[in-house]
């Protein structure tokens, strides 16, 4: 291949790799950027992790290497320590011109059946994708100026030689990728699309109900808190799709639940009993611990499945579960504001004068601003982006934190206590409902992994 122009932000301090491959074929293999190896031959994936993925996990797929097309999101090695962080704005600003300068004309001359993006880097480029979540699932991806492709995300074939312990994930992607292109990877639909969480319940007639006297079946328990650590509330499930909430000041409705618990004969579940446990009994429903099962250490001890609830929900039962920023980010941004707001008619002390070097090495005096002033400049960084993240704003201010609380009491932050009941309902009872529909496939996994290799049953 020629030589490739360059784009307008590279830093043109090291040689550039193009793509390299046939000129047409099924599988483009995006990454992420050159590494040295790369760098030093002219080509992608060679030196340690070209050998990796192609001896390793490309044979695993079933794809003949003659019949793949491999690319970089950068096509030169970054400068410095080679890295790319994606949440670093030039550096983002760098992945995002590069690839809109030659990949996406990469894949409309090379016609691609499948692209498989591999990495973070790569990852950043797909809207709304979620690689920790999506990984080694089809998808789809409108490419810029080109046109929708399916894609089948992976992480970066890297990862393994840097942490063995996720060379399972990889291993995984590839075998699932072989299955998807066989038409045989079975991905799940989830069953209970319009789950029955019913209301809060805070009465002990609501809850013997709801559990209907049948103590034989499995419970699973979940616990929310607020900010500064007090329990919120926990929800409960008895049978797949459902859920049901208790505040945690209703100690009627407590009260009988922790009953009912005391006489039960099935398991219950704790997704993490590490911190769910100690929240139960500060809210009086201790749970006897020959009962308890924790799905999430089940999860880990399986050695190759995601800890994560919402990850597990996501990929064995086909169920999208709203996250918690997702929540609470509306309420409590209105009241970080009202909070930021407040400091505006406070007078604020200016911090002592520090010595600091300058660019060259030489001390010099320098007088930090005032709380006072980062808060005016807050509000005309927000009046010009109305758009800014409210909170990331409160960890600069950390050398001020004491001062601010001192003045305006505690900082609200993200906290779920911000949300309408209504709100929280159905997130909180995902929790619960999610982790008693998963624990049978936890247990068939258990069977399975004994009689063959843990790489298959996921």
């Amino acid at each position: 291949m020629g030589m490739m122009d360059r784009c307008a932000l590279c830093p043109g301090s090291s040689r550039q790799v193009p793509g390299y491959g046939p000129e047409t074929c099924d599988y483009f293999f995006l990454l992420e950027a050159p590494g040295k190896d790369e760098n030093r031959i002219g080509i992608p994936l060679m030196g340690k992790t070209g050998q990796e993925f192609h001896e390793h996990y490309l044979p695993l797929s079933g794809i003949s290497a003659s019949n793949i097309f491999k690319d970089n999101a950068v096509s030169c090695l970054p400068p410095g320590d080679g890295k790319l962080d994606p949440s670093n704005p030039k550096h983002a600003a760098l992945i995002k011109c590069c690839a809109e300068h030659h990949v996406y004309e990469e894949i409309r001359r090379r016609k691609p059946k499948l692209i498989i993006p591999m990495g973070g880097v790569a990852a950043t480029l797909i809207p709304g994708l979620d690689l920790d979540v999506q990984y080694a699932f089809p998808l789809i991806w409108d490419v810029p100026g080109v046109g929708e492709h399916t894609i089948f995300p992976s992480f970066h074939p890297a990862l393994g030689i840097h942490s063995p312990k996720e060379m399972g994930r990889l291993r995984n992607t590839f075998i699932r990728l072989r299955k998807y292109l066989k038409g045989e990877l079975v991905i799940p639909q989830d069953k209970y699309p319009n789950p029955d969480f019913g209301s809060v319940l805070n009465t002990s007639s609501a809850i013997d109900e709801y559990i209907q006297q049948d103590t034989e079946r499995n419970m699973a328990l979940d616990t929310e808190i607020t900010r500064n650590g007090t329990p919120f509330c926990l929800t409960f499930s008895v049978r797949p799709g459902t859920a049901r909430l208790i505040q945690a000041g209703d100690s009627c409705a407590l009260g009988r639940l922790a009953w009912w618990i005391q006489r039960w004969k099935g398991r219950i579940l704790l997704h993490n009993r590490l911190f769910d446990r100690p929240i139960l009994k500060w809210m009086g429903v201790p749970v006897p611990h020959h009962l308890i099962i924790d799905t999430m250490a089940e999860a880990y001890h399986l050695g190759n499945m995601p800890q994560g609830l919402k990850t597990l929900a996501y990929r064995f039962l086909g169920a999208e579960m709203q996250s918690f920023d997702d929540l609470v980010r509306p309420y409590s941004t209105y009241r970080v504001l009202e909070y930021y707001a407040k400091g505006l008619q406070e007078e604020w002390s200016r911090p002592p004068e520090e010595c600091i070097r300058d660019t060259k090495g030489e001390w010099k005096g320098y007088k930090p601003q005032s709380f006072g002033t980062k808060l005016k400049r807050f509000f005309t960084d927000l009046a010009a982006n109305p758009d800014l993240d409210v909170f990331d704003r409160w960890g600069n201010w950390e050398m001020h934190h004491e001062e601010i609380e001192a003045k305006l009491g505690p900082y609200p932050g993200k906290c779920i206590s911000h949300t309408p009941l209504e709100k929280i309902l159905p997130y909180a009872c995902q929790d619960a409902a999610r982790t008693l529909e998963l624990w049978p496939i936890q247990e068939r996994a258990e069977r399975l992994v004994r009689k063959r290799s843990a790489y298959e049953w996921y």
